[in-house]
């Protein structure tokens, strides 16, 4: 593992790169129970047929800034303790192997530095840096990431056996994707439930596509190419729907390919970030312009209004004094939706 200081990275223990780590989750059934549809999660059939040597010896020295990898997994880290082994564990047991693990620890105040710490690994690169929130801590990962492709990860959900092998595969066929989004799962008690996208489609409308929900790139689920992510950083004003906010920029430029395997599982009972805010300004809600948008990114902006304006009542109607009146869009928005085959 390597520890991060001041943007320096030093080596403070050392493992055989050869270690494999045994997968010892047993192969999981996930049923999505509002659309009863059964889905198997794809176990690793069998190991790697030789795991690439991830690091020349110029990275066994203290600066490692010439080592550069496939993919970066960047995970902001805030008082997880009880979860965040599990979700560095989905990790490093993945069946691909050349990838690098940056933990962006935001000043947490409980154990969870700790537990990464006592993950030895030297794929792990520990980042410490006052709070600041989750968009900075992962603008962070994004700034020391050595991947072509970034996948985001919360400290508490888990990838799926075999997703990041698999994601690069649909990847490199399709070497003119950016964002490649997978399906994945909502575990929420004992239930489960499944948002499954289509397979190897490409997404002509991004943000047509994203309205109907066809495509929903997020933390977890989807790879994204590092320079485009470069582009456009996370808005660190925003904690809740900071992921939304990013998309609807991100989204212009993005050139997406879905794919129907589920890639993570969002364990909705360690979620913090989901709450909502004390003042509406560090909400995406609170931050809605609809001007000088197509149509389809008013329609996803209007969307977003109605499914989540009840959560800050007084404070959306003095932000958006007119939209409540508008009934003219959400009988738009109900039409899209009864009539999307043949729109």
């Amino acid at each position: 593992m390597y520890n991060y200081d001041n943007g320096n990275a030093y080596c403070y223990s050392s493992v055989d790169l050869g270690i494999w780590w045994k997968n010892s989750r047993s192969h999981e059934s996930y049923s999505d129970f509002s659309m009863h549809y059964d889905y198997h999660i794809y176990g690793i059939s069998s190991c790697c047929n030789f795991i690439k040597k991830i690091c020349s010896h110029s990275c066994r020295e203290q600066k490692i800034a010439y080592c550069p990898k496939v993919i970066s997994i960047v995970i902001p880290l805030y008082n997880k303790e009880v979860i965040v082994a599990r979700s560095v564990g989905s990790v490093l047991s993945q069946s691909y192997r050349d990838l690098e693990l940056i933990v962006v620890d935001d000043g947490s105040t409980d154990g969870s530095v700790a537990v990464v710490e006592g993950i030895h690994d030297e794929r792990i690169r520990l980042i410490r840096q006052p709070n600041g929130g989750p968009s900075k801590a992962r603008n962070t990962g994004v700034e020391h990431a050595r991947g072509e492709w970034i996948l985001f990860l919360d400290a508490d959900d888990e990838l799926a056996d075999g997703a990041l092998e698999h994601l690069l595969n649909v990847a490199s066929k399709h070497p003119e994707a950016n964002v490649i989004d997978g399906s994945f799962i909502v575990r929420t008690g004992k239930s489960e439930r499944l948002y499954i996208h289509a397979e190897n489609r490409f997404m002509n409308n991004n943000f047509k596509a994203f309205f109907y929900r066809d495509t929903l790139p997020r933390t977890g689920n989807s790879i994204f190419k590092t320079t485009l992510i470069q582009l456009y950083p996370y808005n660190t004003k925003i904690r809740r729907y900071e992921d939304v906010e990013l998309l609807m920029r991100l989204l212009k430029e993005a050139r997406i390919v879905t794919t129907s395997r589920p890639i993570f599982c969002v364990n909705s009972a360690y979620a913090s970030a989901s709450t909502t805010r004390p003042s509406i300004s560090e909400d995406f809600l609170g931050h809605l312009d609809f001007n000088g948008k197509s149509f389809w990114e008013r329609m996803c902006l209007y969307q977003f209004y109605l499914w989540e304006r009840e959560n800050y009542p007084d404070a959306v109607n003095k932000l958006y004094p007119t939209l409540r009146w508008r009934i003219d869009m959400t009988l738009l928005i109900k039409f899209l939706h009864k009539y999307k085959r043949f729109i």
